[in-house]
């Protein structure tokens, strides 16, 4: 008999970027600049199917391990302020098998000519293998990802 109740648990992570707060903003909402951050490199792949991020559009996506990107979240915005935060439900599958659902925000502060980025997942864990490790490598590859295109962009790259 499987596991009936579920398990909740917050994921908070922070990162400050060397860029204005416009320019992150863009990296998170422009199709182009996701794409970017999803193929930026590091030990943990991001596969975008869908990115509609507008409040009502979608995201779908594959990640994990280069070697096997088993893990998918499909993100649907409810809130999105330009240029200050981001809203959104995301769930979290795992070889097709329902994981976690999570009510996700990204909220950006400015630092002057520096930008400081915090994300809050508010996870339910709802399968009985599932834990917060999924959804926080999403997020943390994401950060990493988010820093190393907004270093090439800065650059003249883009």
């Amino acid at each position: 008999m499987g596991r009936t109740s579920t398990h909740s648990t917050t994921v908070i992570l922070g990162r400050m970027f060397d860029a204005p707060v416009a320019a992150v903003f863009a990296a998170l909402v422009e199709p182009d600049l996701r794409e970017r951050v999803g193929n930026a490199g590091g030990d943990v792949v991001v596969l975008p199917a869908l990115c509609d991020c507008r409040v009502g559009g979608r995201e779908l996506l594959k990640f994990g391990p280069r070697t096997n990107p088993r893990f998918s979240v499909e993100c649907i915005y409810h809130d999105i302020v330009p240029e200050s935060r981001i809203v959104a439900t995301e769930i979290f599958t795992v070889e097709g098998e329902r994981h976690a659902v999570a009510l996700t925000t990204w909220q950006l502060d400015p630092k002057g000519a520096r930008t400081q980025l915090r994300v809050a997942a508010h996870l339910i864990l709802l399968h009985p293998s599932a834990s917060s490790d999924v959804p926080r490598m999403r997020h943390e590859s994401m950060l990493d990802a988010l820093e190393t295109v907004l270093d090439i962009v800065a650059a003249g790259e883009r």
